[in-house]
């Protein structure tokens, strides 16, 4: 099923190891703080430091969503596989079970498409 998708089982396990390494590299990343006299030592320089550590707080935060995200897709994508795999037990079962009451078919109905009656 995955396969009908363009997705091979290499491709899939490909994926959800860049997505992991994706997620183990950022995680624990914080930006490098500014000084409060970064930018100099004038009021509106001490100013601009401090928005540059309010912008490293968000960017903090981002990254951790960022992780959270990667994780998402890693999950996401092993649903899908989970689901696939699912549906390729449950159809091969079915067709199984088709070709099996098809097999013992033997006397076909001619008067009533699709009966069929067990040959002796």
């Amino acid at each position: 099923m995955l396969l009908e998708f363009a997705f091979s089982q290499s491709l899939i396990d490909e994926i959800k190891s860049y997505l992991n390494t994706a997620s183990t590299d950022l995680e624990g990343k914080t930006p490098t703080g500014t000084g409060g006299q970064a930018f100099g030592a004038s009021p509106a320089s001490v100013g601009c430091a401090g928005d540059a550590s309010k912008a490293q707080l968000k960017v903090k935060a981002a990254i951790v969503d960022m992780c959270t995200g990667l994780q998402g897709y890693v999950d996401a994508l092993q649903q899908m596989e989970n689901k696939a795999y699912g549906v390729e037990d449950v159809t091969e079962a079915e067709l199984n079970k088709h070709l099996a009451t098809a097999e013992a078919c033997q006397t076909p109905d001619i008067k009533s498409a699709g009966v069929c009656s067990a040959g002796n």
